[in-house]
């Protein structure tokens, strides 16, 4: 029996978590062993200083699978590298700004709306996943570019969000979801779609910005031939209709 360990972005678990028992139950000689500990980032630096050890990676934005893949100038660490021919763009999403249940004083209906007069002026907090964290934190920077699209990142938001140890898109979630008052925050809309009732979607980001959002998936080089072969096994099956089904009913969009 293989055992495959997958280092996964935040915003795929509840997904992946639901296909864990019917990749096993199709491949019984295989078991599937999630790493999910913060950003995409966090997650590449752990790989290329060989403190985690995953087969498969799966990544929420190209850039930190290419650091895996091909290194950074800036890292003193060397890339793993992935097995040849075993990257592919897989799934999509959207971008969301979400309120709690606590009503908000003033309306806001695009990433626009966010300004000093309907949030600041009313004690309404913004979260945001971290952009300039050294972990890369997909979400938010995402998050700036629809800000610097609307152009109100460097006039507010950069200077009044919250974003100190905003480290993954989960944790913005929820707590946007828990403020003990009105507060809003930007997720993926398959997250948000996650905690309906807890959580409600009154803005959306531009096509222009909804394009960019790809997560791509790769096999980690320097594990021994079984354990590739078992993890091309999970990459296929992730790549047939029932294994990406599982993402579809989430919320994502298919890249393939």
């Amino acid at each position: 029996m293989a055992q495959i360990r997958v280092a996964a972005a935040a915003s795929l678990s509840v997904s992946l978590n639901q296909l864990k028992p019917a990749f096993e139950t199709l491949y019984p000689q295989h078991t599937v062993e999630y790493i999910y500990q913060g950003s995409s980032g966090f997650l590449a630096g752990q790989i290329n200083q060989q403190i985690i050890h995953p087969h498969v990676y799966m990544a929420a934005s190209p850039y930190p699978m290419d650091t895996v893949q091909y290194g950074t100038p800036a890292s003193p660490y060397p890339p793993r590298g992935l097995v040849a021919g075993s990257r592919f763009n897989y799934l999509g999403n959207r971008l969301v700004i979400i309120r709690n249940n606590y009503a908000l004083p003033v309306s806001i209906s695009s990433f626009s709306g966010v300004t000093y007069s309907s949030t600041a002026v009313h004690n309404v907090p913004v979260f945001i996943a971290q952009p300039d964290s050294p972990y890369y934190v997909p979400a938010g920077n995402y998050a700036r570019y629809a800000f610097v699209e609307a152009g109100n990142w460097f006039s507010f938001v950069e200077s009044y969000a919250t974003m100190a140890g905003m480290f993954s898109v989960t944790q913005v979630l929820n707590t946007v979801a828990s403020h003990p008052g009105p507060a809003i925050g930007v997720v993926y809309y398959s997250d948000a779609m996650s905690r309906v009732g807890d959580v409600h979607i009154i803005a959306e980001a531009s096509p222009a910005i909804n394009n960019l959002i790809t997560y791509p998936v790769g096999i980690i080089a320097g594990h021994i031939p079984p354990e590739v072969a078992a993890a091309q096994a999970f990459t296929a099956y992730l790549q047939t209709q029932e294994g990406l089904q599982f993402f579809l009913n989430n919320h994502f969009t298919s890249r393939l």
